[in-house]
Order: structure tokens, then C-alpha cells, then sequence
């Protein structure tokens, strides 16, 4: 049994030539993408399955195994990816306090070379083990782009979206420190 999600990887795969990890990883997200809790929390938030394609392979595997981990029964911490899970807090907490989510809110919570502007530090959670990768924080913000959970109001600026998908998200992480 396929659906648009795993189709969609599938055509990610033979869009161009990949790496034997690449291989390996597009392998593993048709798997995931095919388990029936991961398509239907996908398809109930409305993801665009072309939002999957070849020039988005780090986000889209972000967004499978992040939507994956979360209709778990039991969470696996040691699976979340930790950028794809620091960008959802930062969202989470944007959402409590009714606060637009900014990109330096994002590069803030990963990037070891941004430091955490006192107006904004209620946005942002940080990752205990930051990082210097700047692509990251794109393909997080278009993992979050991607599962509905933000819309671009301004440029480098996102409203946080009411969705069932998000509130999964906020009660499985809840308790959750990486």
C-alpha cells in the first residue's frame, strides 16, 4: 500500500543521482512515509506531497521522521532530529505566547555563533550541543513550511498555525530536553 507521501519520496529518488547513504536514507523515509499514523497525521495538516522533492531532501527527512516519532506509542528520543525538535519548540513557545516565530529565533536555538537576544529568549529553546551548520536552519524552517505548522507573513518572519499536527507535537515533546 502506497500513498501520495510515499509516491512522492519515490519520485525524490529518481529526480537525480544520490550517494549510497542518500540511497540508503530515501529507503528508509519510504518506509516511515508508508506507515499509516505518519500518512494520515500528514494528510489531516494538509502537507502538500510535492513540498517532497529533490531539491528538499534534508527537510523531507526531517519532516517524515519527525511525524513518524511523534504517532509514536513511545517516543524515542535518541531518533528525534535534534534541529527539526529545537525549530518545533521554538514554535511551540512562539504559540504559547501568541508571538510571530522569526528565522533568528531558529538560528538562535542551533547556530553556536548567534547569541540569544534578551527580547526574544522566551522564543527560543536551545539546543544543549549547538552547532555552526547554517543550512540547517533552512531546512528547518522549510520542514515547518512543509508540515503547516508556520506561514510567512513577512519575510524571515512566520505566524505559528493552529493544527492537530502541532499539538501532537506539543504533548509528546513536552517533557523533552535535547
Amino acid at each position: 500500500m502506497t500513498n501520495i507521501y510515499t509516491n512522492a519520496i519515490v519520485e525524490l529518488s529518481n529526480a537525480k543521482e544520490y550517494n549510497n547513504a542518500n540511497k540508503k536514507k530515501i529507503q528508509k523515509l519510504v518506509l516511515l512515509a508508508n506507515d499509516a499514523r505518519v500518512a494520515d497525521a500528514l494528510s489531516e495538516n494538509n502537507v502538500d506531497a510535492a513540498r517532497f522533492n529533490a531539491r528538499a531532501l534534508y527537510a523531507t527527512e526531517k519532516c517524515v521522521k519527525i511525524v513518524y516519532e511523534a504517532t509514536r506509542d513511545m517516543l524515542s528520543v535518541a531518533d528525534l532530529n535534534e534541529n527539526a525538535f529545537a525549530a518545533i519548540k521554538c514554535a511551540l513557545l512562539c504559540k504559547a505566547a501568541d508571538a510571530h516565530l522569526l528565522k533568528s529565533d531558529i538560528e538562535a536555538s542551533l547556530l553556536s555563533d548567534v547569541k540569544v537576544s534578551a527580547e526574544r529568549a522566551d522564543f527560543i529553546y536551545q539546543r544543549k550541543a549547538k552547532i555552526s551548520a547554517t543550512a540547517q536552519v533552512q531546512q528547518c524552517i522549510d520542514m515547518l513550511k512543509t508540515l503547516n505548522i508556520v506561514k510567512e507573513v513577512a519575510r524571515n518572519t512566520f505566524e505559528v498555525l493552529d493544527s492537530a499536527l502541532l499539538d501532537t507535537f506539543e504533548e509528546k515533546f513536552a517533557q523533552v530536553a535535547i
